[in-house]
């Protein structure tokens, strides 16, 4: 039989977002409340396009290479002067890329040349609605304390890999030249799989009345379909109205510290504090933390953690047909975080 995998670190597959002007909250705008514009690729002219995609490829290729320092030189002075959390994010990234070629998948111009501080001299939210050529599609990005000047975004997808990554690149046109204000890069995959494929799945889920697993698999497709925070779409809008309309009832409040989730087993009721998905170790598995009053001793622990896979498993048997296994955190106060992870056929029923 196969070991369990002790950790005492869980393992992180986020997009990081490093030092960007961008940093925001998703929005969707109402055409006509903005004074803002949005040029998509197909719309702008060819000199913009061509000078969008030619700087995202230029610094597609820098991260891969490690070039910290000439992407440095090309990032606008406030977060050149401040550039560790980008250089972090581009050391993170330029593994995932060895090998891979490059295809600039869109670029999208925001003009916001004109916009005005507030009245009180704060700077303003900043809404941009970019609609779509001959569709009734829609894209939209909401930025708040944004400063007046003229910006894109190039989203740059790697290629020729087994898993490939997506680079959005949040760029400043200062001095005719365009400058990098952000860097978020992301995974395009979740254990070989793409968006479209975790949609389509959830959808099923959901025909089947398979709620918890419907509704992993949304977060899943939106986690990858989404490229920034700070952007809206029709089609995202329709992936969240569906999987909000499969929410388990005992997520409604969403599952945290302040809104624990009760998990009964067979002797104890177990507090799950936080709920997830990770494909670190290839498939995917669902990640569960639990409050526990001590982890010292790592027997003890892992008899612990096995309780609360099987009372998992009871309460909710679907999981075991969309999930490789199960991850359990145990959080101690004052303790490093005690998990294992076991495949769903070497979890104890």
């Amino acid at each position: 039989m196969k070991e369990s995998r002790v950790v005492t670190k869980r393992v992180w597959r986020r997009a990081a977002c490093a030092g960007a002007v961008l940093a925001a909250c998703l929005g969707l705008v109402v055409p006509g409340t903005y004074a803002e514009s949005c040029t998509t690729q197909a719309l702008m002219t060819t000199a913009d396009r061509d000078a969008l995609a030619a700087t995202g490829r230029s610094f597609a290729l820098m991260v891969q290479a490690g070039n910290a320092a000439g992407l440095r030189a090309q990032t606008i002075p406030q977060y050149a002067q401040s550039f560790q959390g980008i250089a972090e994010a581009m050391s993170a990234t330029a593994p995932k890329l060895a090998g891979a070629s490059f295809l600039v998948e869109s670029v999208y111009l925001l003009d916001a040349s004109d916009l005005k501080p507030n009245s009180d001299g704060s700077l303003p939210m900043a809404q941009f609605f970019c609609a779509l050529n001959n569709s009734a599609a829609d894209t939209s990005f909401t930025i708040p304390n944004l400063p007046a000047g003229r910006y894109g975004l190039a989203m740059v997808h790697s290629t020729g890999v087994a898993a490939p990554w997506q680079m959005t690149f949040v760029l400043q046109q200062l001095n005719g030249a365009w400058k990098l204000a952000g860097f978020i890069p992301k995974p395009l995959t979740s254990a070989g799989h793409d968006g479209v494929w975790y949609w389509k799945q959830a959808r099923d889920y959901a025909k089947k009345g398979e709620r918890w697993n419907a509704w992993f698999y949304y977060q899943v497709a939106r986690s990858l379909l989404v490229p920034v925070d700070f952007v809206g779409s029709t089609n995202l809008d329709k992936l969240h109205s569906e999987s909000q309309a499969v929410l388990p009832d005992e997520m409604q409040d969403g599952v945290s510290a302040a809104h624990p989730l009760l998990l009964k087993g067979s002797n104890e009721t177990y507090t799950i504090t936080s709920l997830g998905t990770d494909d670190a170790l290839g498939g995917l598995d669902l990640v569960i933390h639990v409050t526990a009053a001590d982890v010292s001793d790592p027997v003890a622990a892992r008899a612990h953690n096995l309780k609360v896979m099987q009372a998992m498993l009871t309460a909710h048997p679907e999981l075991k047909e969309a999930f490789h296994g199960l991850w359990v955190f145990a959080d101690a106060p004052g303790s490093t975080p005690f998990g294992i992870e076991l495949p769903m056929a070497q979890i104890p029923q």
